[in-house]
């Protein structure tokens, strides 16, 4: 009787186990758990049998997850078909796209962490993928190795290498640039590998060092500005005008410009005596430094074109925001190429042509700041009030003076007048440009 009851309780728990191996209704996250500890012990070594006894799971079933890991990249078989690390075989790895490289369970894994803040888990996502591609290496490497912080220093210094020889992979065509900063690679790296629970250091040094931008050599002429309204004033859809009017003025980022909603504010004040009017923008919000700013129109010129776009609403609707930025830039790389500033160097970086060429709106936006120092007499202060985190780093950026700035530190077309024919003019505030522009 003893016996049978025990046969019986056997049996029982043999096909409990079984129904519990064949159970395949389990969530995203228990199934991405279970891939990562089969991907762990089949780079181990483990037989079919030992990770099958593991995970509670059919060797059948085992069979399948490896087979999963296969598609995906993560893992690898040879000539006879025997499992092996991905980083182990020769020419295994195949440049990725975004979608495809999303699919790599360390990946999925990675995205389900960074929930809290999707478009900064893009922003990584993009630049271990360019890394990933350009050395051929399985992201896998960074949490495998048996010293993850010295694996990030000497991957950064290889793509570092790559980049500076032109090989990188990147996943644009317009980026197959030299880099000029890496810090944003680094952090991509040092995110992925402290989001999947290894310790990096807040201020870990990576080992790479990156070139300053040198923007302060980045300036239209009074004159080449005119030019500029002129080309635009030929483009059928007036918003483009807009777009270069407003851009130059208040020396903001062109995307934010697109997202901004017209507020536009029409202000008149009394200086010596003379009414002036401008306009006056609240609040305007710069994503990429997370920082409101109030703007002001004192161009005459620009602020005509300003009214007379609708209030309340963006210059562009929303679904054509990404058309309008793409033709805007091709429309500023005609331009600059009119007046002479693409020519053949476009091509070599760090040049101011190659600047034009591949940043159009960002040149629009440090020649605008360029201009607003013009008419400030140089102050630093407030220029920073209505564009730049700090005083500090308009300082650091625009701190080279050139000649002109140097021989006519104290000239002011208002009230200064030297009688010369300068390319640039020169006040010593805006209360002085507007009067001047009353005076015409």
């Amino acid at each position: 009787m003893k016996n049978w009851r025990r046969t019986l309780l056997s049996t029982s728990i043999i096909v409990k186990k079984k129904e519990e191996r064949r159970k395949k209704n389990f969530s995203p996250r228990e199934k991405q758990k279970i891939l990562d500890i089969v991907d762990e012990y089949t780079r181990k070594g483990k037989s079919q049998f030992d990770i099958a006894e593991k995970i509670n799971r059919s060797i059948s079933q085992i069979k399948s997850y490896q087979d999963e890991l296969v598609s995906v990249g993560r893992l690898h078989r040879d000539e006879n078909g025997v499992l092996v690390e991905r980083k182990n075989a020769k020419n295994s790895w195949v440049k990725l796209d975004k979608n495809e490289f999303l699919e790599l369970p360390i990946i999925s894994k990675w995205q389900e962490i960074s929930q809290s803040n999707p478009k900064q888990f893009q922003k990584h996502l993009n630049k271990l993928l360019i890394i990933c591609n350009t050395l051929s290496i399985d992201p896998i490497i960074f949490l495998k190795s048996e010293n993850h912080l010295q694996t990030i220093k000497e991957t950064l210094a290889k793509f570092q290498k790559s980049s500076e020889l032109g090989t990188a992979v990147y996943s644009r065509k317009t980026n197959q640039i030299k880099l000029i900063s890496y810090n944003e690679y680094a952090s991509a790296v040092k995110n992925f590998v402290g989001c999947n629970g290894l310790y990096v250091p807040n201020k870990f040094d990576v080992g790479i060092t990156s070139e300053k931008n040198d923007y302060s050599e980045i300036e239209l002429t009074d004159s080449e500005w005119e030019h500029g309204l002129n080309f635009f004033k030929k483009i059928t859809d007036k918003r483009f005008l807009a777009l270069f009017a407003i851009q130059g003025e208040i020396f903001c980022r062109i995307s934010a410009l697109l997202q901004w909603k017209n507020n536009l504010e029409i202000r008149h004040d009394v200086i010596n005596g003379t009414v002036v009017e401008y306009g006056y923008i609240s609040k305007f919000y710069e994503q990429k430094q997370h920082a409101y700013y109030n703007k002001r129109i004192f161009d005459r010129g620009v602020l005509s074109i300003a009214k007379s776009l609708p209030l309340g609403t963006t210059i562009f609707e929303s679904d054509e925001i990404r058309d309008a930025k793409k033709h805007y830039c091709q429309y500023l790389r005609k331009f600059y190429h009119l007046i002479g500033k693409i020519d053949d160097s476009r091509h070599v970086p760090n040049t101011d042509s190659w600047y034009y060429d591949t940043m159009p709106t960002h040149a629009l936006r440090h020649s605008s700041t360029r201009k607003a120092l013009r008419r400030t007499g140089g102050n630093y202060s407030v220029v920073a009030t209505m564009g730049w985190a700090s005083e500090g780093m308009v300082r650091q950026v625009y701190s080279k003076p050139d000649e002109e700035l140097i021989l006519r530190q104290n000239h002011c077309e208002y009230c200064k007048p030297n009688g010369e024919s300068n390319k640039n003019k020169r006040f010593c505030g805006y209360d002085h440009y507007l009067l001047w522009q009353q005076s015409l």
